[in-house]
């Protein structure tokens, strides 16, 4: 997602195309996050106290962040809203359709966690054949939405965050996945890239407004997801693979840091890198350093506001 968001140029065809399709990144968190979400409300029904752990796990981050976004805003921007003030730290701004929005990927979070009771009692409750008719009637719900540009990036993501939660209920049942299984979830992810490249190559002008960005990621994501997951399987067995597996730990617990700090940086970035005369890749790799840096200082904010909350 941040290679996606960057203004990094890769050298070569298949990289740039990989770069252009890295919001699919996005996909593969909800995938993930239903899955998360099933297992959460597994442990504990209760809507409440689920609700109550989602924000409990982002608010003590993103509400500091937030409010300096907001100051910033103010400073580059002139005169900011009240309401767009509340709507960003309630998380809500981008579903109002108003501007001074941060980011989609909040609200779309909390409507999705506010979702997810209802959802997995749905994913309990049928057969895995009718699964496919949900997941369907859900992609049908995103249709209404096309050429709507606030929203589209949000209830296109809806069905894959229900693919996750399906998966869930197959872990719990500890369903193993059968070798025409795995081929078959690798020939989706498979054609899920051809049409990727299908659209980019002939649909461009219309990729957004109709969804064409997002649709193909519900084919490529589960067979994505499962081919990495056997190669972390395999690489555990590797002499000194934590090398490897200790980093990529380490930034997968900073993942919503990540997020939050990436994209004003980038926002900011993109239009004072564009003409300098030096290496631009070069300067585009050394903002994650200053990423990373501060993420960890994002995060012990985080750790000490929960520590002073009851």
């Amino acid at each position: 997602i941040v290679f996606a968001h960057s203004g990094f140029k890769p050298g070569s065809m298949l990289f740039t195309y990989l770069k252009a399709w890295g919001y699919g990144g996005v996909d593969i968190c909800l995938f993930a996050s239903g899955l998360g979400c099933y297992f959460s409300l597994e442990k504990d029904p209760d809507a409440l106290r689920f609700l109550k752990r989602r924000i409990a796990r982002l608010a003590p981050v993103y509400i500091p962040f937030i409010l300096l976004w907001c100051v910033y805003h103010y400073l580059t921007h002139g005169p900011y809203p009240v309401s767009a003030v509340l709507g960003n730290l309630l998380g809500i701004q981008n579903l109002t359709g108003l501007e001074n929005s941060f980011n989609w990927y909040i609200s779309a979070l909390l409507l999705f966690y506010v979702l997810s009771p209802l959802l997995k009692s749905l994913v309990d409750q049928i057969g895995y054949g009718w699964q496919a008719v949900v997941i369907g009637f859900l992609l049908l719900l995103s249709v209404p939405f096309w050429t709507a540009d606030t929203y589209i990036i949000t209830v296109t993501r809806l069905p894959i965050f229900y693919v996750g939660m399906v998966f869930g209920r197959m872990c719990k049942e500890d369903r193993e996945l059968s070798l025409p299984a795995l081929v078959g979830c690798v020939a989706a992810s498979a054609l899920g890239f051809w049409l990727m490249k299908f659209c980019t190559d002939h649909f461009e002008s219309i990729l957004w407004s109709y969804g064409l960005h997002w649709y193909p990621f519900l084919l490529i994501t589960p067979g994505v997801c499962i081919v990495l997951s056997l190669a972390g399987l395999a690489l555990e067995k590797v002499r000194y693979s934590k090398v490897l597996t200790k980093p990529l730990a380490a930034i997968g617990a900073y993942s919503f840091e990540l997020y939050l700090l990436h994209v004003p940086l980038y926002e900011f970035l993109h239009p004072r890198l564009r003409d300098l005369p030096y290496d631009r890749n070069l300067m585009w790799l050394a903002t994650l350093p200053v990423i990373w840096v501060g993420c960890v200082v994002l995060k012990k904010v985080g750790k000490l506001i929960s520590r002073l909350l009851p």
